[in-house]
């Protein structure tokens, strides 16, 4: 963006603002994409900016999406994202959150302990459901 097209928003929508370049999302989901040895997955964290167009927009250029709450959820599927293809993350997890994930159709979650890995077996056995984890490892 240069320092004129910033200035003619700011005449135009006023100040202050916040702009995004959608087209540089999309250049650095393929960019990080085409680095990754094949059959890689990414993600695009909602907690980093759950706006849907920026969330689309990573979709649209072959990220998936990484959920922490109900409403990044909602701003995922308002993306486009199908609730099946969401990975479920963080450390706080609720099992009652982890019903309600299971209930809107995740089925990938993100474990960050083995007490965390029961609470969501837990949750899928209660959802009649499997649950796909990945066990983050610091």
């Amino acid at each position: 963006m240069t320092s004129d097209f910033a200035r003619q928003l700011v005449e135009l929508h006023g100040s202050p603002l916040i702009a995004y370049d959608l087209g540089a999302v999309r250049k650095r989901v393929r960019g990080l994409l085409d680095a990754f040895p094949e059959g890689s997955r990414l993600f695009y964290s909602l907690k980093a900016n759950p706006l849907p167009a920026i969330v689309r927009a990573a979709r649209e250029s072959g990220a998936g999406a990484e959920v922490t709450s109900m409403g990044e959820l909602t701003a995922a599927v308002i993306a486009g994202f199908s609730a099946s293809d969401l990975l479920f993350g963080g450390p706080g997890k609720t099992a009652s959150e982890i019903a309600e994930a299971l209930e809107h159709g995740v089925r990938w979650f993100s474990c960050e302990s083995f007490s965390d890995s029961e609470r969501i077996a837990a949750c899928a056995v209660g959802a009649n459901c499997e649950a796909n984890l990945l066990l983050r490892v610091n």
